[in-house]
């Protein structure tokens, strides 16, 4: 069986100094999904591909001028594995570590590039996949989303489905603690579903409490 072996990227990166559990999952997780399809000759593109981004990572190249571009490709690879692994509110997604691990190799661009993989990819995609979305952020940390949460949260309340607006409700009540959260709160449109609006009544609730300390 053929495996995914790296020095230095963006998904495993070892100045990070993650433990070996941690390690494993990722790459375990990217050899189940992308070599699964290599050996069956479906479709040897996104391995071909990651290896390709990975060795010239390993290579030492300067990636100054390329961040953007390598950093849509690799979120090109989580929407993949947003789609294929199975998991819902109050799981532990392995994508949870994948999603981390690229935070911390550089924060602020990576999250410009998971916010534009939010808008083009999992907003036109279907319910269940935006629900596994919501779900991801719900398990990640407040410091890898403190300043993407707010711009997610408003751009999922303008979307059509009931799995879009639960889910961005659930984000601003677990993360918004601050005047800002709480003045969003105030200005999200009445919704079609009585438990929608009894739910953003809760969380601005919630925020008021915060708002007032």
């Amino acid at each position: 069986m053929a495996h995914i072996y790296t020095n230095k990227n963006w998904v495993q990166d070892n100045i990070a100094k993650v433990d070996s559990y941690y390690d494993q999952v990722v790459l375990n997780y990217l050899n189940k999904v992308y070599i699964k399809d290599y050996e069956s000759n479906k479709s040897s593109t996104g391995v071909n591909t990651y290896v390709e981004l990975t060795d010239n990572n390993s290579r030492g190249m300067n990636l100054k001028s390329e961040d953007s571009y390598e950093l849509d490709k690799i979120m090109s690879f989580v929407y993949t594995m947003l789609v294929s692994e199975d998991f819902g509110y109050g799981d532990t997604p392995e994508l949870k570590y994948v999603v981390e691990n690229i935070f911390r190799r550089s924060k602020s661009e990576a999250q410009m590039a998971f916010i534009n993989m939010a808008t083009r990819r999992v907003y036109t995609s279907d319910s269940d996949i935006i629900e596994k979305f919501f779900a991801l952020l719900m398990s990640l940390e407040e410091h890898d989303i403190d300043n993407i949460a707010l711009p997610i949260i408003q751009m999922f309340l303008s979307h059509k489905d009931v799995s879009a607006a639960e889910g961005a409700l659930s984000l601003l009540d677990k993360y918004g603690k601050d005047r800002d959260a709480l003045d969003v709160a105030k200005q999200i449109r009445d919704f079609e579903y009585d438990f929608l609006n009894d739910y953003k009544e809760k969380v601005i609730c919630n925020l008021k409490k915060y708002a007032e300390e």
